[in-house]
């Protein structure tokens, strides 16, 4: 598999509704499903991040990374925060809720990746290996 064309297609109509032409310069922060590494990869070109082919740059470059233009997965993802099935969204979504909030160093502790004023967040989810895929996007005032 070398996308998940349910999310490339969530995507593209969260995106409408946000009114978000430019995902990677007009959302601040995602917490991506990535149940595997590789999978990273794949959605950066799935929300057309970037090109097919180009994700691996996305690491490369510093740009997922915290401090970077759009930070992935700052809770660690499924690595740190563990897989409970059915409820691993619901944690992003709270964790992405911390971040708009400016609570994340409260709720994590000292050692928390707060995104300072972070305005717009991203979550994904998929389930049957990509047969369906959500996108949701986070909006602070």
């Amino acid at each position: 598999m070398a996308n998940f064309a349910s999310l490339h297609i969530a995507a593209k109509r969260a995106y409408a509704q946000a009114g978000i032409t430019n995902p990677l310069k007009e959302i601040d922060l995602m917490e991506l499903f990535t149940p595997y590494d590789g999978v990273k990869l794949c959605l950066y070109e799935d929300l057309g991040l970037c090109g097919r082919g180009e994700g691996k740059y996305m690491i490369r470059k510093g740009i997922v990374e915290y401090g970077g233009e759009c930070p992935v997965s700052l809770s660690g993802g499924l690595t740190a925060t563990g897989h409970p099935v059915g409820a691993t969204t619901l944690y992003y979504t709270t964790f992405l809720y911390w971040q708009l909030a400016g609570k994340v160093k409260e709720m994590c502790g000292p050692d928390g990746l707060q995104v300072p004023n972070a305005k717009r967040a991203l979550i994904t989810g998929h389930g049957g290996t990509g047969c369906q895929g959500g996108v949701i996007i986070f909006e602070r005032d």
